[in-house]
């Protein structure tokens, strides 16, 4: 049962991850993070729901888009990744957190704002330091 809860804690992580990925893209552009779906920033086609599974999308289709095929940044997976990790490292730290494990990312420095700040700073730079959001562990309320 452990396992399940764990899995389905990093899934639920990947999937906060994704939307902090839109977050990142859309609003240094002053996009809807609603409006329209996910599509390519290139071909602007749609992305069908298949190839925007966290993680798994970005792998079945080697980082391409499946209709123009441009390259998809590797920050998409990495950032859907990091934020699936610190979600199970916060179920295993503090499993009796009021908040979840969302809530007992904050301490760290690494709430959803902070991650969406750092993808931003990615995004503009190349730099995860270019946004001025916390390191990992490196304190600060989220």
């Amino acid at each position: 049962m452990e396992g399940l809860i764990l899995a389905w804690t990093g899934l639920l992580g990947a999937c906060v991850g994704s939307f902090t990925n839109v977050v990142a893209w859309r609003l240094p552009r002053q996009e809807s993070v609603v409006f329209p779906g996910s599509h390519c920033p290139k071909c602007g086609h749609a992305i069908r729901w298949h190839d925007n599974l966290p993680l798994l999308g970005w792998l079945l289709l080697r980082g391409r888009c499946r209709d123009c095929d441009a390259a998809i940044s590797w920050r998409y997976p990495a950032v859907e990744a990091l934020s699936a990790g610190l979600w199970i490292s916060a179920l295993l730290v503090w499993p009796g957190a009021g908040g979840g494990a969302a809530g007992s990312l904050a301490p760290l420095g690494w709430s959803p704002p902070d991650r969406a700040a750092v993808a931003a700073g990615v995004d503009r730079s190349g730099s995860p330091l270019a946004a001025g959001a916390p390191v990992p562990l490196g304190g600060g309320a989220g």
